[in-house]
């Protein structure tokens, strides 16, 4: 499909505005859409831009973007995410969110269970809403999101691609549309927000709350070719141009990869609409995040920050006392991880809930939860105050990655943030300031420097301890 056959769908969601507006009679309980990109990460975003470097961040006297739809103008070739853009201004970013892993299967596991891979062995077993839930979890099966909140009373469908299991998105999510198949990756990256049209119009039109996995195949490739934003009168800055290595600027695919990004946000304009259009938006609390880095450069399947580095975002405009209203708090530092969605789901989803079965996890649970934490603290501005480290690692008796933040006590802003890389054997094999080499120049290493031996030592010592 063309982007601007795509573009012309809109239709559909101007026609959803005639809808009456529908109102649902649980109030207690907000709904929650999941957003889901594939192969995305850091840098590539518009709200994103601050986190670059003041080199390049830098616009370009070149072009005027109010004037020409085309134009690049920074010296960074960010996509265009107004969409997105807008979530993050009118709630809450966190651009130094991490994946636990930078492969896709692992890394979707780790979202759908709110747990690291050395808790997520080959072999680990999921829990089906056909099984005996509570003996299933008693020999160590790991609950999804969908299978949670189906135990919590919610309506759960499922958009896009899964690959957590071998099993059908009907063992895990309980709405399932006529016509099956419609819900494959393939469809829902052409024609995802109609289908989350019918779902709002039909199954979802309820009075029980919902939950909705929005995941397009994008922008993995392939690419799409076609597109307006084709980026054809780009080039990358030369690989010292700011002192950093510019990883990905080379790539031959960069341009349709940007113009595949600004499609999946051109789809989160839509879906938002949707929500807009029924009444809603001030009901659902939307996040995001993409399983892991681009295919570019030192991206997926590798350990730099282009490969698990991902910002998540929340949104919801509730009404004050509400209490799943998120404020707009744009870009915040805290470290947090794609791990903390699913506690983060379901501390607001058990709210003052009774008789919750014992199968279904508790966000509080440090056993279940061993390394995630709900946002909810930080998203609705009771806390600024999360967590100093955080760990990625490949699988069981993998490579393991650590980052040590600290952050100034009276203003709360990130003051500095290292990350250390060991192999299996806790051999040190890189270190890096990421204030000061975002990008990870391995010229800028500083394994080797005398006066970080103590860090070292420090951070080895907190991975064994992990």
């Amino acid at each position: 499909m063309h982007r601007r056959d795509f573009l012309s769908l809109t239709a559909a969601s101007a026609a959803a505005a005639l809808l009456p507006r529908l109102a649902r009679a649980d109030a207690g309980r907000p709904n929650f859409l999941l957003l889901v990109s594939d192969d995305w990460g850091w840098p590539y975003y518009g709200f994103m831009r601050p986190t670059v470097g003041a080199c390049l961040e830098a616009p370009l006297a070149t072009c005027d973007p109010l004037t020409d739809p085309l134009c690049q103008p920074y010296l960074f070739p960010f996509p265009r995410t107004p969409n997105m853009d807008a979530l993050v201004a009118g709630g809450i970013a966190f651009p130094w969110g991490i994946s636990t892993i930078s492969r896709s299967t692992a890394a979707r596991q780790s979202i759908q269970t709110g747990l690291n891979r050395r808790n997520l062995a080959t072999g680990t077993q999921y829990v089906h809403l056909e099984d005996d839930r509570a003996a299933a979890v008693a020999s160590g099966g790991r609950v999804t999101i969908p299978v949670a909140l189906d135990g919590l009373g919610y309506k759960a469908y499922g958009l896009g691609k899964w690959v957590v299991d071998g099993a059908p998105l009907s063992s895990h999510f309980n709405i399932n549309q006529p016509g099956s198949g419609a819900e494959t990756q393939a469809n829902v990256s052409l024609i995802g927000p109609q289908l989350l049209e019918s779902f709002l119009d039909g199954p979802g039109a309820g009075t029980d709350p919902w939950f909705v996995m929005f995941a397009p195949y994008m922008p993995h490739a392939p690419y799409p070719t076609g597109v307006p934003y084709d980026y054809d009168d780009f080039r990358g800055p030369a690989a010292t141009a700011c002192g950093e290595k510019q990883v990905g600027l080379g790539d031959s695919t960069l341009r349709r990869f940007l113009a595949s990004c600004e499609w999946f946000d051109t789809m989160v304009g839509q879906v938002v609409a949707a929500l807009e259009a029924r009444g809603l938006r001030e009901n659902t609390v939307i996040l995001y995040t993409t399983d892991h880095g681009a295919a570019l450069i030192r991206g997926k399947a590798s350990f730099y920050e282009n490969g698990l580095r991902t910002p998540i975002i929340v949104n919801c405009p509730a009404p004050l006392g509400t209490p799943w209203r998120v404020p707009a708090r744009g870009l915040h530092p805290a470290m947090v991880g794609t791990i903390d969605l699913m506690p983060t789901i379901l501390d607001w989803a058990r709210d003052g809930q009774g008789g919750i079965p014992s199968w279904v996890p508790d966000p509080t649970d440090a056993a279940r939860f061993p390394d995630a934490k709900s946002l909810r603290p930080l998203v609705t501005g009771t806390t600024d105050d999360f967590r100093t480290l955080m760990f990625s690692n490949r699988d069981a008796g993998g490579d393991i990655a650590v980052r040590e933040a600290v952050y100034d006590p009276g203003t709360g802003e990130l003051t500095s943030l290292y990350k250390l890389y060991v192999s299996k054997t806790f051999k040190e094999k890189q270190l890096f300031d990421l204030l000061a080499n975002p990008f990870e120049n391995t010229k800028l290493s500083l394994l080797k420097d005398p006066a970080q031996a103590t860090r070292i030592a420090s951070l080895k010592a907190a991975i064994a301890a992990w």
